[in-house]
């Protein structure tokens, strides 16, 4: 039994507003070239979930990526 509804952890819920964002919105921005990029909604999807939990700095946030389990749930265990 889970003590708290799926629909109420703040990963879910980021997951969820941003999955419901259409893909042409971050597809007028981006122009392409140079490396291959990681994709943008997973890119939003850590960057608002790392502000939820007052990560603020990008290293806080890369060394969430490789230790809380949420994080490397939004990012599909990618490293960016």
């Amino acid at each position: 039994m889970l003590l708290f509804p799926q629909e109420s952890l703040p990963a879910r819920v980021v997951n969820d507003m941003v999955e419901s964002l259409d893909d042409q919105l971050f597809d007028e921005v981006y122009k392409g070239g140079g490396r291959p990029a990681y994709h943008p909604k997973m890119m939003t999807k850590i960057l608002l979930y790392g502000y939820t939990q007052k990560w603020f700095s990008c290293r806080a946030i890369a060394k969430a990526l490789t230790e809380h389990l949420p994080m490397m749930w939004l990012a599909a265990r990618q490293t960016p």
